[in-house]
């Protein structure tokens, strides 16, 4: 079950940054360990300021997505939970709600780009992210109205 997280308490703020850390460790080994571990107190005030989505299974969260306004800032899925279709799920629960959704993937993250044209969303721009100077893609969904309300429109997505 996805669900929104009305308070965040200490345990589960400390199990949603364990899933934080390991998955960016994980995706982003081009990218200095200390600058994971180095903005972890930023990234933890910044969780208490976002909408939180979290995957639970057995009663502890496997996965995560924080969102805040149409921008997602995070989706973190454990890595034992991967490709069982968790972060299609999260994006799905606040595709469902809005019109537009951003975010920003680093270029050399080549699956999670791929995740994320599966997904719709679509590349922006190109840019440099000023504290790790790695190039980044912005990304860009949209729902389509006519899609909504049942037209068979073929999206072309290498446009």
């Amino acid at each position: 079950m996805i669900f929104e997280l009305n308070e965040i308490d200490e345990k589960t703020l400390d199990s949603l940054m364990s899933i934080w850390l390991e998955g960016n460790l994980q995706a982003h080994s081009f990218i200095s360990k200390n600058y994971w571990l180095d903005n972890q107190v930023g990234v933890r005030e910044g969780l208490a300021q976002a909408r939180i989505f979290v995957k639970e299974t057995d009663g502890k969260a496997v996965g995560f997505l924080g969102l805040v306004e149409e921008a997602i800032a995070g989706l973190f899925v454990k890595e034992q939970f991967q490709k069982q279709g968790i972060g299609e799920a999260l994006i799905q629960r606040v595709k469902d709600e809005k019109k537009i959704l951003t975010l920003t993937v680093y270029e050399n993250n080549q699956a999670a780009l791929l995740f994320y044209e599966r997904q719709g969303f679509r590349r922006v721009r190109c840019q440099i992210d000023p504290e790790t100077q790695q190039r980044e893609w912005l990304m860009r969904w949209t729902r389509d109205e006519k899609l909504q309300k049942g037209s068979r429109k073929k999206i072309d997505f290498n446009n």
